[in-house]
């Protein structure tokens, strides 16, 4: 894993605590050696370490990046329903932009609904970053994990 994917994925990790957040991580512990599904549960930025933690209790932390992969689903695979929603509320199309408001007669959005459309993404764990095709995330399809 490259230094650039290290900082991209912890962005996009940051970016979604708080939304229930499922990850394959690596462990060495008392329940064995591999991987295992965690809720992601807090961040902690050191001098010179960032540690997640996860869990109910954030009884478990994980101070190396590389052995998170957060289960997300691709853009893709976007229910009609959403679509819909996101069209209605935001204004955004079927290839995620902003559409043209044929009121105004040109291109016309607010900070604030760029803001809420990527937050209701990350909420709803889309990939907007990209993470699945780098390998640095699962898609979360069929895995019944949301």
């Amino acid at each position: 894993m490259t230094q650039k994917d290290k900082e991209l994925l912890l962005k996009d990790l940051c970016a979604r605590l708080d939304t229930n957040l499922v990850c394959s991580i690596y462990r060495i512990d008392d329940y064995g050696v591999g991987y295992r599904d965690e809720i992601l549960s807090g961040y902690c930025k050191g001098d010179i370490w960032d540690e997640f933690y996860f869990g109910d209790d954030c009884g478990i932390g994980i101070d190396n990046v590389s052995k998170i992969k957060p289960y997300l689903i691709p853009l893709s695979k976007m229910t009609e329903e959403q679509k819909k929603y996101i069209n209605d509320r935001w204004g955004v199309n079927e290839n995620f932009d902003f559409e043209i408001d044929p009121n105004w007669g040109k291109f016309f959005v607010e900070l604030g609904d760029v803001v809420g459309f990527i937050s209701w993404c990350y909420e709803n764990h889309f990939d907007i970053n990209g993470l699945i095709p780098r390998g640095l995330a699962e898609d979360a399809t069929d895995k019944n994990v949301y």
